[in-house]
């Protein structure tokens, strides 16, 4: 079950969203948590991306990597026509500074091969996008750590989804939640989180960090792939960062 958000359900300030269908009547997103405060660590490198594809437009979240590139979900990049990186902890109060258009997107080869494969596991999911203009004040790229996990430990993820799937809540705002680690090794290139707890992410929220504390600081671990079941009630299941390292290294210095 992918985890991105039709745009018909949230409404973005000079994004101009054009009315589509819903496809996911029991969306719901950061469950369980909290807006991040636009001076925060968190705030600082996670980003959200306006999407079209054909006559639909969607909302995914992302982070920062670099001074030009943003990992996000690959399904979220897949069929990307048109899109903008969205500089803001606060989608409804948008100036033009806080918008870098989506230039390029690269694809991992293994997800690239087999969308949405059948197979339950080591989908891929990663996309790098793409921008000109430079990161606004306030931004730096994420650092990316290869730390072993454990089931139980605790771990941060932020997103840009709803936060009522029922009611179909918008949030407009950055989200994180601590969620325990269900299973460190779901697979050679992912893990999953629990969210049985009703904390966790679901749509709108692919493409978002998995952050590690390490001491004071935070390092990325995972991006938001998948849940498990419609309601994101059971488990989500985040793409290991640091297993596609040399691919990352390689699109984002090769320009």
């Amino acid at each position: 079950m992918r985890l991105l958000l039709m745009l018909s359900l949230i409404s973005l300030a000079a994004c101009t969203p054009r009315p589509n269908e819903n496809k996911n009547p029991q969306a719901v997103g950061i469950l369980g948590g909290h807006a991040v405060s636009p001076s925060s660590a968190i705030a600082s490198s996670v980003v959200a991306l306006v999407a079209e594809s054909g006559s639909s437009e969607y909302l995914c979240s992302g982070v920062l990597i670099s001074e030009d590139s943003v990992l996000t979900a690959a399904h979220c990049g897949m069929d990307l026509d048109a899109g903008e990186i969205v500089f803001s902890s606060d989608l409804s109060t948008l100036s033009s500074d806080t918008r870098r258009d989506v230039e390029d997107v690269a694809i991992t080869p293994q997800f690239e091969s087999s969308p949405y494969s059948s197979s339950e596991k080591n989908w891929g999911d990663l996309a790098i996008l793409k921008f000109s203009g430079g990161i606004p004040s306030g931004f730096q790229p994420a650092q990316i750590a290869d730390a072993n996990l454990v089931a139980e430990q605790l771990i941060t993820i932020a997103g840009y989804g709803l936060t009522d799937g029922e009611a179909q809540t918008p949030s407009n705002k950055l989200r994180s939640v601590q969620v325990p680690i269900l299973d460190p090794n779901y697979s050679e290139s992912e893990f999953s989180v629990n969210q049985s707890g009703g904390k966790g992410a679901c749509h709108g929220d692919s493409g978002g960090p998995a952050f590690v504390q390490q001491g004071e600081n935070l390092y990325l671990m995972g991006i938001v792939s998948r849940g498990v079941d419609d309601e994101c009630k059971t488990a989500s299941i985040e793409t290991r960062v640091s297993f596609y390292l040399d691919w990352i290294r390689e699109v984002v210095q090769g320009g």
